[in-house]
């Protein structure tokens, strides 16, 4: 053997020696490793001087490069190789670009760094550093109470200069211990700046039947089962191999406010579950108590019957113990991600996630001699899930299903504060579930009833047009509502409640003064909420006229930044807000009755005018009908909006010789037919939305209500 040769063995040699002896002091127990690329992760070659859509650049970064490998081997094991190959456009992309940051789950996950090379003019220089490696903890969803264990190893790479292109890769290896030697997982084509190519592959052993789907756009993955080709021959195959293969994909552009279900790009679904009996009896095998738990839940029941001697009030006390006394806490580590604590743990430490939660209800209320699964949501995509191949991980959420005779109801339990009980208590907006019991075939429709309600009544009693007028406020939430309300009210003083309420009433009447405590009444049985409040306020009225606007309901008639629109717009569902306001004049006025409505997409608005005697009484109502506006209907839906904000306010005025005045404080001296047809006129140009109108007058002609004009828009 040439001498030069045998001394660049040694140089090698001894390089990864003390490669492995650093890596081992940076990483510690986080399962580092720096090996060359697998030989079968077979990449692609990349032009790095590729031409560059500069029109579409992002973040001044363009990726050449997205290529993601997958490969299976008979027991399961999973080996996921990752290259990413970025052209560094300007000062801004180097400080974007010049840190790698990989995610993984060190309870099963090893992370293996290949590559980490920076091309400038042709050269090829190594910046795999391993001194500069660093783990992060971040528990992104702390702030949710929720523990994952993820961490992140950070790479910096030195030197990054504009014009660089920046290749790395590495590989994450370890089979999740929870599927037992089973494969399941998904693919997007999407990333945050535009990329030239961009590549999923899967390798599975012969004999491993997988099934594939995609979606949005549909196209053809290759060999795939449903929603794909044909499965190949695998008799003859050594191994079966899945390519799906995109180019030029553009840079994620997400309007704001999109339904959560909604994804504008496209995914591919890999799964070897054939049907969702075989993910349910994946997961009921996760949820089997062990003996103490048996027993602790059994002791619980005892005091549970001795404490509540009907059925229905041992129900809900088992309810309230889950939702009340074991405090929200997921520590969702290792096998935890998926599978429950053992109950006996959850009520020993008094706390859980909504695993563990759902499991000990559902084997309480069974001990109550109540028919109760755990059952698996998510709660974004709802009733997508029917778009979807069987999978353990497309679920989010777990609650628990209780069959009473011939109804289920579904419960919650990371709810704390709820009220109502089995039969009252508002239903989780969830649309699916998959109920964990080994007789289950598909997902089960979880049918919505909403009760939720905000009932705002306010009484405004002047005296005269110069003294101070006293207003009283009772606010009645109900149902799902009321949940919202007590969730809030336990997190804050009455004095804090007593602020935001006086400032919300001050848009209306800015010298507002209280003139006592909110009173607070809950009736948890009931699900109800009532607020009574009573204020003073001075110099509402102004020239003698005072305008009114509820803003309450208009709170809720916000617009989103992207107005033009091509993906569909999210709507607040389900909602029914009511504002009731009556105002006692000093005298009586000349007040026209009325109804009116407007129905937009996903919206109705309806509106309605009373008068008895110095009484006038203004009602307005917002409620939806779905939680989203298709892409098509968007402009309707903004066009009634802006209907709804020229006609939602009113203006109260007496003028000597005014007999109907409007917003616009136009000077008195037309005629009063003559004003009254200008406005009807007025309102009936406006589009699309249906309208009663009756008129009744009082005989005293000393002011009027009107309608506040465009001038005022609605906050957003």
């Amino acid at each position: 053997m040439p001498r030069h040769s045998s001394s660049h063995t040694l140089r090698r040699i001894l390089y990864l020696l003390l490669t492995l002896l650093a890596v081992s002091a940076v990483a510690g127990d986080y399962r580092l490793a720096v090996l060359p690329a697998p030989a079968w992760a077979a990449s692609p070659e990349v032009a790095a001087n590729a031409a560059v859509p500069r029109n579409d650049v992002r973040y001044g970064i363009y990726a050449l490069l997205n290529d993601h490998q997958v490969r299976i081997d008979e027991s399961g094991f999973v080996t996921e190789y990752f290259r990413r190959v970025r052209k560094v456009l300007s000062p801004t992309a180097v400080q974007n670009a010049s840190e790698l940051s990989i995610d993984f789950d060190p309870s099963y996950q090893q992370l293996v760094l290949h590559e980490a090379t920076l091309i400038r003019d042709g050269r090829r220089t190594n910046e795999l550093m391993p001194l500069d490696i660093r783990f992060i903890d971040k528990e992104n969803e702390s702030d949710d109470k929720i523990y994952d264990g993820m961490l992140t190893a950070v790479v910096v790479l030195r030197d990054v200069r504009p014009g660089d292109v920046i290749d790395y890769s590495y590989s994450l290896a370890g089979a999740n211990s929870l599927l037992g030697g089973r494969y399941a997982d998904e693919f997007d084509f999407s990333s945050s700046v535009p990329v030239k190519t961009m590549r999923h592959r899967v390798i599975a052993p012969p004999g491993m039947k997988l099934f594939t789907s995609s979606r949005n756009p549909a196209r053809s993955a290759g060999p795939g089962g449903r929603g794909g080709a044909q499965m190949p021959d695998l008799r003859a195959a050594q191994t079966a191999e899945y390519t799906w293969t995109r180019h030029d994909i553009v840079a994620n552009d997400v309007e704001d406010s999109t339904p959560e279900w909604y994804d504008p790009w496209e995914t591919v679904q890999v799964t070897e579950f054939a049907s969702w009996n075989e993910v349910a009896r994946w997961a009921d095998d996760l949820f089997q108590p062990d003996p103490a738990s048996l027993q602790a839940v059994d002791e619980l029941a005892a005091r549970i019957r001795r404490e509540s001697p009907t059925r229905d009030a041992q129900i809900t006390a088992a309810i309230r113990f889950v939702q009340d006394d074991i405090r929200y806490l997921g520590i969702e580590m290792g096998r935890n991600s998926h599978e429950p604590h053992q109950p006996a743990v959850t009520i020993r430490e008094r706390y859980g996630d909504c695993k563990d939660k759902a499991f000990l209800l559902s084997l309480l209320l069974r001990n109550l001699g109540v028919q109760a699964y755990p059952a698996m949501v998510n709660t974004k995509l709802r009733r997508r899930l029917d778009d979807f191949l069987p999978s353990p991980f497309l679920f989010d959420h777990v609650i628990t299903q209780v069959i009473d005779g011939k109804n289920s109801y579904w419960i919650d339990a990371t709810l704390s504060d709820q009220g109502g009980t089995l039969g009252t208590i508002d239903t989780p907006n969830d649309e699916r579930a998959l109920v964990i019991r080994r007789d289950t075939q598909s997902l089960a429709k979880i049918d919505i009833r909403p009760r939720g309600k905000v009932r705002i009544e306010q009484t405004y009693t002047a005296t005269d047009f110069s003294s101070p007028v006293v207003l009283d406020v009772v606010s009645t939430y109900i149902g799902r509502s009321a949940d919202d309300l007590r969730a809030r009210l336990a997190t804050m003083s009455l004095t804090d409640l007593a602020k935001e309420q006086i400032n919300l009433y001050a848009h209306n009447a800015p010298r507002i003064a209280a003139a006592g405590a909110p009173r607070v009444d809950d009736d948890r049985l009931r699900n109800t909420i009532v607020i009574r409040e009573r204020y003073s306020v001075r110099d509402l009225w102004h020239d003698g006229q005072w305008t009114y606007v509820p803003r309450i309901v208009e709170k809720h008639l916000d617009r989103p930044e992207t107005m033009v629109r091509t993906m569909p717009l999210s709507v607040e569902h389900p909602l029914d807000v009511e504002q009731v306001t009556h105002i006692v004049t000093p005298s009586r006025l000349r007040v026209r009755a009325r109804e009116e409505s407007f129905d937009a997409p996903s919206l109705r608005y309806a509106r309605r005018v009373e008068v008895d005697g110095r009484r006038i009484t203004i009602s307005d109502r917002l409620t939806t009908t779905a939680d989203f506006v298709p892409t098509e209907r968007v402009a309707d839906y903004f066009a009634t909006l802006n209907d709804i904000s020229r006609a939602i306010g009113f203006t109260v005025s007496q003028r000597d010789s005014v007999l109907l005045a409007d917003a616009w404080g136009w000077p008195a001296g037309g005629a009063f037919l003559f004003v009254t047809l200008c406005t009807s006129l007025a309102v009936g140009r406006r589009r699309k939305r249906t309208r009663k109108v009756a008129d009744r007058f009082d005989e005293q002609p000393l002011g009027a209500i009107g309608e506040t004009d465009a001038l005022r828009q609605i906050q957003r």
